[in-house]
């Protein structure tokens, strides 16, 4: 049996997508593998990131193979997937698969995208990009499945979550809801955290413009610790996500992602934007 260390997103996952990787990573512990998975393994709580990365380091010498479920917003998997690369190097027999290749979008042009699919399937510099393009498989279309359930739940009347019993729902109901920050239309940039562009390889602060505003919906509360300051008001509050369009100043590509509201400063009109303090790049 092999020893696996994975590849995920952890704060760019969803909730959905985070199940979806704790299952896989069970799927392996029942055929007798011994897996590290980050989303179950590894405290998150890493004031600088460096005890993190160092973990993983030593997993990824530890590891047989090393299973990545890309998500191309996850700075954190760009750089394990370097340092895996770099362990094999030392290591031939190390392997490196892509779970997920089917969603895996290759580019006209070198990216690191390209270079993570070349490495599943063991190419070497020689290569070209028209031999990778026949060696990926074909991409599928998702049909909807019939489920039928038949269950009970409790619905919070202020964001519709449902919930398994009726506690659990009449404490989700009695949450106060967050004011609004922003409103559609506002301009914005990121006032916590740089962002990363994946062509460049650099950071930067976008302005972008509020184009949805999501919930109210319970707070996250594992990011909520981790990333915004731990408040108490927010924790227990139903709030508001903000939708953001914007497009990258390093590569000019459009580009979309939602954000909570601490995240996020309004720029004035005639106002350059600044960050409330200085920003921090933070391992993902």
């Amino acid at each position: 049996m092999a020893k696996i260390y994975m590849i995920c997103s952890v704060r760019k996952a969803t909730n959905k997508e985070k199940k979806e990787i704790a299952a896989y990573a069970d799927s392996l512990q029942n055929k007798g593998h011994e897996v590290v998975c980050p989303i179950t393994d590894t405290n998150q709580v890493d004031d600088i990131g460096l005890r993190i990365v160092s973990e993983h380091e030593a997993e990824i010498i530890w590891a047989d193979e090393i299973h990545i479920i890309w998500n191309p917003e996850s700075e954190r998997s760009l750089f394990d997937f370097a340092q895996a690369r770099m362990a094999k190097r030392f290591v031939p027999d190390k392997k490196i698969i892509v779970v997920n290749l089917e969603r895996v979008e290759l580019t006209e042009h070198k990216s690191y995208t390209n270079v993570l699919a070349a490495t599943h399937f063991g190419l070497v510099a020689t290569d070209t990009l028209e031999g990778l393009k026949k060696l990926m498989p074909t991409q599928k279309k998702r049909l909807a499945k019939k489920i039928v359930k038949k269950s009970i739940y409790w619905q919070c009347p202020t964001c519709a979550t449902e919930h398994f019993t009726e506690s659990e729902g009449e404490k989700c109901a009695h949450m106060p809801v967050e004011e609004k920050k922003f409103v559609v239309g506002d301009r914005v940039t990121n006032a916590l955290e740089l962002r990363l562009c994946s062509k460049t390889n650099t950071s930067y602060r976008f302005k972008g413009k509020v184009t949805r505003i999501i919930g109210p919906e319970p707070s996250d509360e594992e990011y909520e610790r981790k990333w915004l300051g731990e408040k108490k008001e927010r924790l227990q509050s139903h709030v508001f996500v903000y939708a953001v369009e914007y497009q990258c100043p390093k590569c000019n590509k459009k580009k979309s992602d939602v954000y909570y509201a601490p995240e996020l400063e309004k720029i004035q009109k005639g106002e350059k934007p600044h960050g409330r303090k200085k920003a921090s790049h933070r391992t993902n």
